[in-house]
């Protein structure tokens, strides 16, 4: 259900920016556990998931409890701090792109 929210247009360029962009980051400081890379990487993927579907709370939701099926029932959340985010951004553009969801 929520996949087909991510449904949209646009998306493609902006996914390969962010990614590309976000490999080339490396962790510099650490607020509470969690790296400043993986703060961009989950700004990042929020971004993509939000020009996808025009919806940050949408999106925001999908990000944090949707279960992939694709990536063992882990949500882009766990992806994200896992370090997958490029692998996240990839899924997102085969969504639009029909490919799955």
């Amino acid at each position: 259900m929520v996949q087909s929210v991510l449904l949209g247009v646009g998306f493609r360029q902006s996914a390969t920016a962010a990614c590309a962009s976000n490999r080339m980051c490396e962790p510099v400081n650490a607020i509470g556990g969690v790296t400043m890379n993986t703060m961009a990487d989950r700004e990042a993927v929020l971004r993509a998931a939000t020009e996808v579907n025009g919806d940050l709370a949408a999106a925001s939701a999908w990000y944090s409890s949707e279960a992939l099926s694709a990536f063992d029932g882990r949500t882009p959340a766990q992806l994200v701090d896992e370090g997958r985010v490029a692998d996240v951004l990839r899924y997102i553009e085969m969504l639009d792109a029909g490919f799955c969801g």
